[in-house]
């Protein structure tokens, strides 16, 4: 996305539940329910695995390996499938952080603002 500067930024769009109590006909977050609010920790995980990403798109060589689980594995085996590069496009550095994933922010205030 450009800002009105022609320069490039990056939005992040963080979830401070599992599931969301308000029951939007629109959404289907709302339609599953509210499992649980998330702690303070984990909503600012989100934000510094957005970073990650953004760092990582921006390396000098501008490809990463990927892990691709297969049926003999799983992310936690010692044999994690196949490994292979893939290019990834470079992202401008993350300049905007929206509340707009998963759950009502209001309903998990505590946790929203201490993030």
């Amino acid at each position: 996305e450009k800002n009105n500067l022609g320069k490039g930024r990056t939005t992040v769009c963080i979830s401070s539940q599992v599931g969301c109590r308000q029951g939007c006909t629109f959404c289907a977050t709302g339609k599953m329910g509210k499992l649980r609010s998330l702690t303070t920790d984990e909503i600012l995980v989100q934000m510094f695995f957005a970073q990650k990403v953004v760092r990582l798109s921006n390396t000098s060589k501008n490809e990463q390996v990927l892990s691709v689980v297969d049926d003999a594995g799983d992310a936690t085996s010692t044999t994690m499938g196949t490994r292979r590069r893939v290019a990834v496009t470079p992202l401008p550095p993350i300049t905007n952080v929206v509340f707009m994933g998963m759950g009502e922010p209001a309903d998990n205030a505590k946790s929203v603002r201490g993030a």
